[in-house]
């Protein structure tokens, strides 16, 4: 009975272990070289782009009637102002 245990405990670990490396072999190793750039637009370009997004989702926000589907319009148009003042 304890060796049955004992078994399945190695056979569950060694797959989630398995699981685990599949996911960081596929995320690629989870960190981009320090070289990499992530966007391939200058800073002008980048906050052109981002204030495109802006008005429309603005659009959007201003269009829906669902108060809910409104509510969430709005606060991803807030999260992206918040990115875009980053910039």
């Amino acid at each position: 009975m304890k060796r049955n245990l004992l078994i399945g405990l190695g056979i569950v670990g060694g797959v989630a272990g398995a699981l685990a490396l599949g996911r960081r072999l596929m995320a690629g190793g989870g960190e981009a070289a320090p070289d990499e750039v992530q966007w391939p637009f200058d800073r002008a370009e980048l906050r052109t782009l981002m204030d495109r997004v802006v008005e429309d989702q603005r659009a959007t926000v201003g269009r829906i009637e669902d108060a809910e589907e409104r509510a969430r319009a709005q606060a991803f148009l807030e999260y992206y102002e918040g990115r875009r003042a980053a910039v």
